[in-house]
Formats: structure tokens, C-alpha cells, sequence
């Protein structure tokens, strides 16, 4: 699978965990009908260009980017998408996730921990 295709489905995976259970992302969960989220793709031509987006509108829009970086990248790769991260936050985006190519259930349930732990507006990870 390319590099697009698993950013592509990484971001919607991301959508369904926040609608499938609310409370695990939230501190005061949203009334399900005030909740909603969008898998998208990063709209700008100059870099950096996010993978993914991850809009989540609570009543407020909230924007998550989205970085994929394959194991084989590497250590170059992993402190590659942590700079991009960072100029993600600077950008405007709520939080950016960097998102490594492995098992399924270790992706969802890593995103899942992390954001459940984030305190403030910022968090990369």
C-alpha cells in the first residue's frame, strides 16, 4: 500500500475512534448529535503539508494533522515528522500525531492513550 493510502486510512481510522466512543477522547464528552469528524487531506501546495487531517467539530472545530512515516524510515523519519509536527502546531492546527505503519490495533490504541492524556491546547506525539 502507498504512503498516501495508509495516511488516508489512518485519518479515518482516527474519525471512527472519536465517534464509535466520545468519551475516551473528551474530558466532557459531546452530545453524540453535536458531534462530528472529517478524514481529509492537507489542502496546501507549500510544505509543510500535512498526510492527513483530522477535523473533529464539537461545536468548536478542532484540527489534528495527521504524519505518516513508515518503520523503514527509521530514526531519520521518526525526528523528520516530529520537526513537521511542530510546524504543523505553528501553522494553526489544534495537534498533530505522528503515525507510525504498524499493526492496526497498536496504532488506534497508542492515538487513543495519547490524546486521552493530552493537557492543553498543543500536543505532539
Amino acid at each position: 500500500m502507498s504512503h498516501d493510502m495508509y495516511a488516508a486510512w489512518a485519518t479515518t481510522e482516527l474519525a471512527h475512534l472519536v465517534i464509535a466512543d466520545p468519551a475516551r477522547w473528551f474530558k466532557t464528552p459531546p452530545k453524540p448529535a453535536s458531534l462530528a469528524t472529517n478524514a481529509l487531506r492537507d489542502g496546501r501546495a507549500n510544505w509543510p503539508v500535512a498526510d492527513g487531517v483530522l477535523r473533529v467539530d464539537t461545536g468548536k472545530g478542532y484540527a489534528v494533522a495527521v504524519e505518516m512515516k513508515r518503520q523503514a524510515e527509521g530514526l531519520h523519519g521518526t525526528l523528520t515528522a516530529l520537526g513537521q509536527a511542530h510546524a504543523y502546531l505553528h501553522r494553526g492546527f489544534d495537534a498533530a500525531r505522528n503515525v507510525p505503519t504498524i499493526l492496526r490495533e497498536v496504532i488506534c490504541d497508542f492515538t487513543e492513550e495519547r490524546l486521552r492524556r493530552a493537557r492543553g491546547r498543543w500536543w505532539v506525539g
